[in-house]
């Protein structure tokens, strides 16, 4: 088999780089309904759940209510919940 005459790639290649930033890690608060910044929230301690996440046990500054959930890498803040 030979491949004369077989055009392979007629468009040429680009590289696309990302550049995502800083990640943060953020945590979940059930009162505020909103995700906070796991630096700027009272932190009590870190565990890991059954399936080896990594859970966040602090008190929201906001409302002061204690909390646990899972932490979530991002460069920005996830949205909703």
């Amino acid at each position: 088999m030979t491949l004369e005459g077989l055009i392979v790639n007629c468009y040429p290649t680009r590289r696309i780089t990302m550049s995502v930033g800083e990640l943060k890690n953020w945590v979940w608060c059930e009162k505020c309904l909103e995700y906070k910044d796991a630096s700027e929230v009272c932190f009590i301690g870190i565990e890991e759940d059954g399936y080896g996440k990594d859970v966040l046990h602090f008190i929201c500054d906001k409302c002061d209510l204690e909390n646990i959930n899972n932490i979530i890498s991002s460069a920005t803040k996830p949205r909703g919940g």
